[in-house]
């Protein structure tokens, strides 16, 4: 493909092939220069495919064919991560990549956020529409800034309440529990801005 070429022969640190798959994955693997990739909305299915780009700052890989998320220990620079509406099963390995700030791992069967409990520079969560019913791991969380959770199982704010650093929260659904009412307006008082009402477009 020419922009994978044009990228190797300027040495290019970020390259966007969202929407373009590739007949050969592999490579990738000799691109050590990229430190942006974004290859979301493809057939791509296998990490090992990208494993000696060690210093990835930025990934992309939702909507892919990706199930196995073990291979994202070799970016443990990741800064950066977009890695939703896959197949995967375990999250966990991505607890271990310490420099995450952001992470959206939404449109999926992800039910255990756990991971989140050792990513202290984590500020942007996203697991929207997932299987996601327990958010104690977000407890007196030290950075968490943008918290997305619609479409989720969660039935409580109660640990949310605890993260003084939150400044925007998305729960759009159709109704809430009169203690999420609660907690939302108590959200609200401390300007966090909270959006919990679906959008209905009139044309």
């Amino acid at each position: 493909m020419e922009k994978v070429q044009s990228c190797i022969e300027t040495r290019c640190s970020q390259l966007n092939l969202d929407g373009l798959s590739l007949a050969d994955y592999g490579v990738l693997n000799d691109m050590d220069h990229l430190r942006v990739l974004m290859i979301s909305l493809t057939d791509f299915a296998d990490l090992t495919n990208i494993s000696n780009l060690t210093e990835l700052t930025e990934l992309h890989i939702g909507a892919t064919s990706v199930t196995d998320l073990s291979g994202l220990a070799n970016h443990p620079k990741l800064t950066v991560l977009h890695a939703q509406d896959l197949d995967a099963t375990d999250y966990q390995i991505i607890g271990t990549l310490t420099s995450l700030n952001e992470i959206a791992v939404g449109k999926s069967g992800l039910s255990d956020i756990s991971f989140a409990r050792s990513l202290k520079n984590l500020t942007s969560l996203s697991v929207h529409h997932s299987e996601v019913a327990n958010l104690e791991p977000l407890r007196n969380h030290p950075s968490l800034q943008v918290l997305e959770i619609s479409g989720t199982k969660v039935e409580t704010l109660t640990p949310v309440m605890s993260i003084r650093s939150l400044k925007h929260l998305s729960i759009q659904e159709p109704g809430h529990s009169d203690q999420m009412n609660q907690q939302i307006k108590q959200l609200r008082d401390r300007d966090v801005f909270v959006l919990d009402q679906i959008a209905i477009l009139v044309c």
